[in-house]
């Protein structure tokens, strides 16, 4: 998704109108995981953040929206991070705890 860094009004209105929404998150593995326990996960969604990065309000919205559809979310502050957890949801592990940020 091209979603990162600052955009020119031009690029914003042609991203807009290719149906890009405010508070989309920078990374999807669209990797369905189904176990027999009923447990399933649709995806992992991954925002990235600086160690003093904050989730906007549109991202938090987002963040509540996907979780309830049984997403998993995770805002990651690092490279490190987002690697841990995409290893950790296709083994099927619970996310690291300092990447579930509470809204």
């Amino acid at each position: 998704f091209p979603l990162q860094g600052a955009r020119t009004p031009r690029n914003g209105a042609r991203m807009k109108a290719e149906g890009c929404r405010k508070g989309t998150l920078d990374m999807f593995l669209a990797t369905p995981l189904v176990r027999s326990s009923g447990a399933d996960l649709p995806g992992l969604w991954i925002e990235m953040k600086t160690s003093d990065g904050i989730v906007s309000d549109e991202q938090r919205e987002m963040i509540k929206m996907l979780r309830r559809e049984h997403y998993r979310v995770c805002v990651c502050r690092s490279a490190l991070s987002a690697i841990r957890e995409i290893e950790a949801y296709i083994e099927y592990r619970p996310p690291a705890a300092e990447t579930q940020e509470e809204l």
